[in-house]
């Protein structure tokens, strides 16, 4: 016959080990790679020189990531996408939003006003409404990622 002693440090033993594996089985997976997403946004043909745009993963089209990339418009309406301090996006289908209403890369001189940012069509501004799909791919076409506003 075992001792209390000997059955209670092997009971013990074998509760730790079922606590370290099933740990190690719930660890978060690693993020997925991203690829170089950049592009242009215009608006009836001219730049859109300031916002964000976001690429929220398309559930529907088999993108099932919860992460969303986002990039900021500069003057020239072009845009570079960070994905979770990730340089570009993970591969996949994305619901496109782009908001004109942000803060210029440059404010300008003292006394003078803020840039009144085009009247944009609101559907834009969300992804389930803005009717832009794009896939994230590993070698896109160049302009693969621009986009026309209308």
């Amino acid at each position: 016959m075992l001792s209390p002693s000997v059955c209670l440090r092997s009971a013990s033993f074998a509760a730790l080990v079922i606590a370290v594996v099933g740990l190690a089985g719930c660890s978060p997976p690693p993020p997925a790679p991203c690829f170089p997403v950049a592009g242009k946004v215009t608006y009836k043909k001219k730049a859109l020189p300031a916002g964000t745009i976001t690429f929220t993963p398309d559930a529907s089209k088999g993108n099932s990531s919860k992460e969303t990339a986002i990039g900021m418009l500069k003057e020239d309406g072009s845009y570079s996408l960070v994905t979770n301090g990730r340089d570009g996006a993970p591969l996949g289908w994305y619901k496109v939003s782009v908001n004109p209403l942000a803060m210029p890369t440059e404010m300008p001189p003292a006394g003078k006003p803020l840039p009144k940012p085009p009247a944009i069509d609101p559907k834009y501004q969300k992804g389930d409404s803005s009717g832009i799909s794009i896939e994230v791919k590993e070698q896109a076409p160049p302009g693969a990622y621009d986009i026309d506003l209308k």
